[in-house]
């Protein structure tokens, strides 16, 4: 018997080589595997280093369940698509595809989605935990941010209004920033703020530095 690569206790995917057991009619090393499931199974050489086998067939059997189970995620009993899939797709779509129509505001100023929601499965469980209804838009906390579990919530359309990036950009002292995160900032109502800049037409200096009039009780 001819001279073979010691693959003991080497891992390949979810198999883990035991010991070599004999050899096949094309005098292939024969091993005796344990799959990260429990299973045993006897694999030939170049299937495991060939990365062609990666695990007992249990690998196969769950990836076929989750494509089945984000498909039946993906298209309602009606045939259509449901509104939590929307988002997830478009928030891809944004910051992703550079055709999409809103690429520039998102991919294109380096917004990115996680690795981790690149996958309906990992995003949908985590909509569903984090008080998702319909009726509620997906919004960021912090507009210069990804799409991320900590960076992400689920708010009535009003307040994703005062958290968009596109209101107007404020300059002041060498930064710049939305009207909400300055009204945050300086502690004053994102109303009054926003009321100076906008209604009266103050300078932005004044319309920052003047203090809130207390009504007297």
């Amino acid at each position: 018997m001819g001279k073979y690569v010691d693959l003991t206790g080497k891992t390949f995917g979810r198999l883990t080589c035991i010991n070599m057991v004999g050899r096949d009619s094309q005098r292939r090393a024969l091993w005796l595997c344990k799959c990260a499931c429990g299973n045993e199974t006897t694999v030939v050489s170049t299937s495991l280093t060939g990365r062609k086998t990666k695990s007992c067939g249990c690998l196969h059997k769950d990836l076929t369940r989750e494509r089945t189970t984000t498909h039946s995620l993906s298209i309602d009993a009606n045939g259509k698509t449901p509104r939590l899939y929307s988002i997830w797709r478009n928030m891809k779509q944004r910051c992703n595809n550079p055709n999409a129509a809103k690429f520039e505001k998102y991919g294109g100023r380096g917004i990115k989605v996680c690795e981790e929601w690149m996958d309906y499965m990992n995003f949908h469980n985590w909509a569903i935990a984090n008080g998702y209804a319909d009726g509620l838009t997906l919004d960021r906390k912090d507009n210069n941010s990804n799409y991320q579990p900590s960076n992400c919530r689920w708010v009535s359309v009003a307040q994703q209004n005062l958290n968009k990036s596109n209101q107007r950009l404020i300059t002041f002292n060498g930064e710049t920033r939305t009207i909400l995160e300055w009204s945050n900032l300086l502690g004053m109502k994102y109303s009054t703020l926003k009321c100076r800049l906008d209604d009266y037409g103050w300078a932005i200096e004044k319309a920052f530095k003047t203090p809130v009039r207390r009504r007297s009780s």
